[in-house]
């Protein structure tokens, strides 16, 4: 576990005591270490939110993670989309969080009682746009499905180009038919939108 309060991961591992063997990491590095070398049960992590995403997901990697945070709905959307499954509030009790890890370790999911609906909220309104996201998909051509899933994967306007053997300018024609049919803004917008849609499917269209 990881905890940047002392006193609080003190008394965390006293608690833990009675129904395992805590391992305190001195760093997010070194829990991130212990939790790739080690095969624990669970994974505590009591990070606060923001830049914590790719921290969770690494952990979660190896381990169920449970995170200790705010009683804040998006800290705890953002845990559990990172791939966290559990999440307990840093102000509840101490019992409330090893609740979680007894829960996880047992295969399930664990978050506050009072935040599940907000969650549940969240899932409904990610599978809507997803699913709007994915019809959207139908209207780009071949083409432009190509051009999506290279920017996607982080190549440029010339890497695009040379990989299709295109000109730039049709490269950047086809960037703007997608921003246009796909209602975006900016090209961080169109990555993002990559990023959240699976594009291996729509390759075999050409």
């Amino acid at each position: 576990m990881y905890s940047p309060d002392g006193v609080f991961a003190g008394a965390l591992c006293a608690a833990l005591a009675g129904v395992s063997r805590p391992v305190r990491a001195a760093d997010v590095r070194q829990l991130l270490e212990l939790a790739a070398n080690s095969s624990p049960d669970a994974v505590i992590a009591h990070i606060l939110p923001g830049g914590s995403h790719q921290v969770i997901t690494d952990l979660a990697a190896h381990a169920p993670v449970v995170v200790v945070g705010p009683d804040d709905e998006e800290a705890m959307l953002m845990s559990v989309e990172s791939g966290a499954t559990g999440y307990a509030l840093q102000d509840g009790s101490l019992q409330a969080i090893v609740d979680a890890v007894e829960a996880v370790v047992d295969g399930r999911a664990m978050v506050p009682p009072m935040m599940l609906g907000s969650l549940l909220r969240a899932v409904v309104q990610r599978r809507r746009r997803q699913r709007v996201e994915r019809e959207s998909l139908e209207g780009l051509t071949p083409r432009e499905l190509q051009v999506l899933d290279l920017l996607t994967s982080g190549q440029n306007g010339q890497q695009i180009a040379r990989a299709l053997i295109i000109s730039p300018e049709t490269v950047r024609t086809h960037i703007q038919h997608i921003m246009s049919k796909l209602d975006l803004h900016s090209r961080a917008e169109v990555v993002a939108f990559g990023g959240r849609n699976r594009l291996e499917e729509w390759r075999s269209r050409e």
